[in-house]
């Protein structure tokens, strides 16, 4: 299986590098997209299809943890992560939003340990943020009445008044009348999730992929999916 995996990379390389001594910009970009950002990747790759078409796609969706993995072995070109990972590559900052506490009305922060809490599987960065700030304000664990597998569904829950939740503002960003409150850590700073494109600098190297994040550089990703969300 190892050996396996080892001609399947050096075949993708090669194709690479085929493809990179071509003088239009074409070949397969193989990204890697974690949750969120799932959703809103699709008309970004449409311009760049737009503007390259003889430009395929290979994409992931994954959790952040698993799509750095990615990038790291060279299994993709680029990846897309939510959350700050050590990084000694080449690396892009895309979103930066808060932390919010959702309700479907105003509560009192320091009733919440008594309130029916939503919670939804999400990623270890996402999760540690959340429980680092539960454990710097309060002594009692939350009350999870509902757990869920996505943050769509945990915001409807919250906006049929199930419970309240914690998530990033972007999730509820232009969604009725929830109520938000962005959340602050023991200093008063805003608690932020940043959203990363990674890649390896080799890669670089290939026409294709440095042309792709020369088209992120030229648009507003943070601006887009601000609209969009």
């Amino acid at each position: 299986m190892k050996y396996a995996a080892e001609m399947i990379e050096r075949e993708q390389k090669v194709k690479d590098h085929l493809n990179n001594m071509d003088t239009e910009i074409s070949g397969t970009l193989r990204l890697g997209v974690s949750g969120f950002i799932t959703r809103q990747i699709p008309p970004i790759l449409k311009q760049f299809k737009n503007r390259y078409n003889k430009v395929n796609f290979s994409l992931t969706t994954n959790w952040s943890n698993q799509i750095y993995n990615q990038v790291y072995n060279h299994e993709i070109h680029i990846g897309f992560v939510r959350g700050d990972y050590t990084w000694k590559g080449g690396k892009k900052r895309l979103l930066t939003e808060n932390l919010v506490l959702v309700a479907n009305d105003k509560i009192e922060l320091s009733d919440l340990p008594s309130l029916p809490r939503i919670d939804y599987n999400c990623d270890v960065k996402l999760k540690d943020l959340i429980d680092t700030w539960w454990a710097e304000n309060f002594i009692l664990p939350p009350m999870v009445g509902i757990k869920v597998d996505k943050t769509d569904t945990c915001r409807e829950m919250v906006a049929n008044d199930l419970g309240y939740a914690i998530m990033p503002g972007l999730v509820v960003n232009n969604h009725g009348n929830l109520y938000e409150t962005a959340l602050k850590d023991k200093e008063g700073n805003p608690i932020i999730r940043e959203t990363w494109m990674l890649y390896n600098e080799d890669d670089y190297e290939l026409n294709l992929v440095r042309t792709f994040i020369e088209f992120m550089d030229e648009i507003n990703f943070q601006q887009m999916i601000t609209k969009n969300s």
